[in-house]
């Protein structure tokens, strides 16, 4: 369910939506804050209600983020002047942002829920790595996007940086197959063929444009 409503939360965001999050993104962000706050104060103070884990839990398992993402990952994988690319390219930044936001909703809740990456063991061991390279790169991504940090960076600078992307979304594919892999075998191979799909969609789009120069 959570995956699902992440998924019809994400086209929403690319649809119906789009015109609101081009115009007024300011709102989005503050909405997403707000979401993230109330995440952190409810799993602080032990509220839990069945309620809550439905609107809820998108947020904290990361799968709402992880369909936003996707979208604007995969946004570069289309041909140029196709009105797909050109619908998601006018809120791609923003969406990104918004993206970075709700995916401290993730790490607030894995945080409070108890990461299993104290265990010392393989799966341990590089779930901790994934997930400290990927809160990192989150961050640096985030930070970096909106319009006025990017006016005052170069530009061949910005690209270096934001290169990070393309090692960022296939590890946060491999993130979520292991997360889901314990609870759904399904699932987990759902989100391998993501990165597995991105990859050949974006090496496919590298080949015709000539290099990455057009994400």
């Amino acid at each position: 369910m959570s995956f699902l409503l992440s998924v019809l939360g994400a086209f929403a965001l690319a649809g119906p939506l789009a015109r609101s999050l081009k115009h007024h993104p300011g709102a989005w962000y503050a909405a997403a804050a707000l979401v993230v706050a109330a995440v952190a104060v409810s799993m602080l103070v032990g509220f839990s209600s069945s309620v809550f884990k439905l609107v809820f839990s998108p947020v904290v398992t990361g799968d709402f983020a992880f369909a936003l993402f996707s979208l604007v990952m995969f946004t570069g994988a289309f041909r140029p002047g196709c009105s797909t690319r050109v619908r998601l390219m006018q809120i791609r930044q923003p969406l990104a942002i918004f993206a970075c936001i709700m995916a401290a909703g993730h790490i607030v809740g894995a945080f409070f829920g108890g990461p299993v990456f104290f265990r010392m063991d393989a799966f341990a061991i590089l779930q901790a790595a994934l997930c400290v390279f990927l809160a990192v790169s989150c961050v640096v991504l985030g930070v970096t996007s909106p319009t006025c940090i990017v006016e005052r960076m170069r530009q061949t600078t910005w690209r270096r940086i934001h290169a990070l992307s393309y090692l960022f979304y296939p590890a946060v594919c491999v993130h979520a197959a292991l997360c889901a892999a314990a609870s759904s075998f399904v699932l987990a191979c759902l989100y391998a063929a993501c990165a597995i799909v991105y990859a050949a969609a974006r090496l496919r789009r590298c080949k015709k444009d000539g290099g990455f120069c057009r994400r």
